[in-house]
């Protein structure tokens, strides 16, 4: 998808979108939610994307989370310009059909109820329709927001990460989302922080399979991933993310390379020798940021807010990357790096 045109990147936050799109060759103009320092080309917007209407319309756009959310702006910005990635109509297909081609491909998938039900008998979660990273997924439904109650699975929690490409479904890496305790927001018990990567040899051959079935039937392109529940029995898929996440970059990282690179596919399937890991950092407690890009303490702290900026308890401040031989050692890694960034680069408020 080379481009010599700068590339628009829509998402809440852009940085790893962008890095990712820069490091393949491309220039690029972004728009997210925070604006913070360390990402390329920024502009503030908000969830109607109406800033990036006043583009030159030759300029391609391609969207990150959470706009997977937002079909019908996604709907209005491809009558007027080039939308790379999947395009709306596979984001209603896969979302709409991704259970169903599962099953037809023998995978157990999870029993769902309406919202306005009461909880069905046994273990179930609330998840709302438009949601990221598991935010606002709880015991119980959120009032005014459309949802529906989906039996809760034991077992780990993955993303595998693809890319599709001329109807070719190439397997990227496994994605691991860990529990992180000491930083969870108790109102959002199920919102993804710490996350590790696996090569892609890793990915469960039912989830290739389910990859590729899902390219084939709903025109996804460009990078997705789908999330899934690892059983003794099996993957349960939960459901597919049509666009690039946030994951992704530990994938990059570890290969050296970008999933935009033509040739990325046979460089990501090289073993490892590190194990990254990646932690979103949520201010327990309402704080004022003293990071900036000259005083970080290292290349390991990304999305900087500039310096001052008020974050609310529970409210995402920075993010923090660490590595190291095995994802256990990688996440001691994070914890000392938050500690460090909590005693010196914070001021409570």
């Amino acid at each position: 998808m080379m481009t010599e045109r700068p590339v628009l990147v829509l998402a809440a936050s852009a940085r790893p979108l962008a890095r990712s799109l820069v490091r393949a060759g491309h220039a690029v103009r972004c728009y997210d939610f925070f604006a913070d320092l360390d990402t390329p080309h920024v502009m503030k917007t908000d969830a109607t994307a109406g800033a990036v209407e006043d583009e030159p319309p030759d300029r391609p756009l391609i969207y990150g989370g959470a706009f997977e959310n937002r079909p019908e702006v996604l709907e209005r910005i491809a009558r007027r310009r080039p939308l790379l990635g999947c395009p709306p109509v596979a984001i209603h297909g896969v979302r709409a059909g991704l259970f169903a081609l599962a099953a037809e491909l023998g995978l157990r998938v999870p029993q769902e109820q309406p919202n306005g039900t009461l909880p069905p008998a046994g273990d179930r979660l609330w998840k709302p329709f438009a949601s990221a990273a598991g935010q606002r997924i709880g015991l119980r439904p959120l009032d005014g927001v459309a949802g529906r109650w989906q039996e809760r699975i034991d077992g780990a929690s993955v993303g595998a990460a693809f890319v599709a490409r001329e109807g070719e479904c190439v397997p990227l890496g496994l994605v691991r989302h860990h529990p992180n305790p000491t930083q969870r927001d108790p109102a959002q018990p199920f919102a993804m922080q710490d996350l590790t990567h696996d090569p892609a040899k890793a990915i469960p051959q039912p989830l290739v399979e389910l990859a590729a079935a899902a390219v084939a039937r709903f025109g996804l392109r460009g990078p997705f991933n789908i999330d899934a529940i690892l059983t003794p029995d099996g993957p349960v898929p939960l459901e597919c993310n049509p666009r690039y996440t946030s994951g992704m970059e530990l994938i990059e990282r570890a290969a050296e390379q970008s999933v935009f690179d033509a040739s990325f596919g046979e460089i990501v399937l090289r073993q490892p020798r590190r194990c990254w890991a990646k932690r979103i950092l949520l201010a327990h407690r309402a704080m004022r940021s003293r990071l900036s890009l000259s005083s970080r303490p290292g290349d390991w702290v990304a999305d900087i807010p500039p310096p001052g900026t008020l974050v609310d308890a529970g409210q995402p401040w920075c993010t923090v990357f660490a590595e190291a031989g095995d994802a256990a050692d990688s996440r001691t890694q994070l914890d000392a790096r938050r500690r460090l960034l909590e005693a010196d680069f914070a001021d409570p408020v």
